[in-house]
């Protein structure tokens, strides 16, 4: 990317490529098993921000910072299109991060301008709206019908929304005293992975409500995800510019490592761990 931060990396269904976006204003395709660059977007001028690869078919959606997200069919790698755009119902809709519902048919959008919006592919609608009086950073899918999001408030709690009704009877998720930059869900959808501007990175047990583990470090978070065989570490990536494993059944990091620039995204499968770093540079880290 140029040298310029990579802000989003999203592997598709077969772990073979990954699509990425970064401050250089491109969203580049890569192909993990040839380590090379299958497909690069240089034809806008107009910023990204995030990207997310379709769990079910070869498409994928990236998101500009004018607002507007755009649908990508990668069938055909030496010939990419462009199937549709979506626009937020704002014109102050600035987008930081979207992803997929497992179905593939739904795609979740946030960002810091006061909203989160669920899409529906086909249609191109809207089909829910949750408007918060201040920034929203960060969304997730926690299921096939509910999504996780995070408003920047005083409680800097994480609030569950079922798309199916307005107010769902979820508990908000508290333990953070600072932005929560970062959220995953876990494989079996029980628990939610959260990391912090103040340094905590905590997993939320979803049906109780209640923190399972908390991970404390000096330096905020910028991304945290599992890791492992059945999930059994968490990796963290910091503004002390480090990478830190932790081990979820003792809370206990047992390994640091210096990695020169802030890791601002992760993604990780088959014991390969990928990080894009704030200079530009995408480093695989063999588990």
């Amino acid at each position: 990317h140029n040298g310029k931060a990579i802000l989003s990396l999203s592997y598709n269904n077969q772990f073979t490529q990954f699509v990425s976006t970064g401050n250089d204003k491109r969203t580049v395709l890569y192909d993990v098993v040839k380590k090379k660059v299958l497909w690069s977007d240089t034809g806008t001028m107009t910023a990204v921000s995030s990207s997310a690869y379709s769990p079910v078919r070869d498409h994928f959606l990236v998101s500009y910072l004018a607002g507007d997200i755009r649908l990508f069919d990668a069938t055909n790698v030496t010939k990419i299109k462009k199937r549709s755009t979506f626009t937020p119902d704002t014109s102050e809709a600035e987008v930081r991060h979207i992803e997929y519902f497992p179905c593939g048919s739904l795609f979740v959008a946030s960002g810091p301008v006061k909203g989160t919006h669920v899409f529906d592919i086909a249609s191109g609608k809207i089909v829910a709206n949750y408007d918060e009086s201040c920034d929203v950073y960060y969304s997730t899918v926690v299921n096939r019908t509910v999504i996780a999001h995070a408003p920047d408030t005083p409680s800097h709690s994480i609030k569950l929304f079922d798309i199916r009704r307005r107010n769902g009877s979820y508990p908000e998720l508290h333990g953070h005293s600072g932005s929560i930059l970062s959220m995953q869900t876990s494989a079996n959808e029980n628990e939610i992975l959260s990391s912090g501007l103040n340094g905590t990175t905590m997993v939320h047990d979803l049906r109780t409500g209640k923190p399972t583990l908390t991970m404390t470090q000096t330096s905020g978070v910028d991304i945290a995800i599992f890791a492992g065989d059945r999930q059994r570490h968490v990796v963290t990536g910091a503004r002390d510019r480090t990478l830190r494993f932790w081990d979820t059944l003792s809370g206990s990091s047992h390994c640091t490592r210096s990695v020169g620039q802030i890791p601002f995204t992760m993604c990780y499968s088959n014991n390969q761990l990928y990080y894009g770093s704030m200079n530009g540079d995408l480093v695989d880290v063999f588990w």
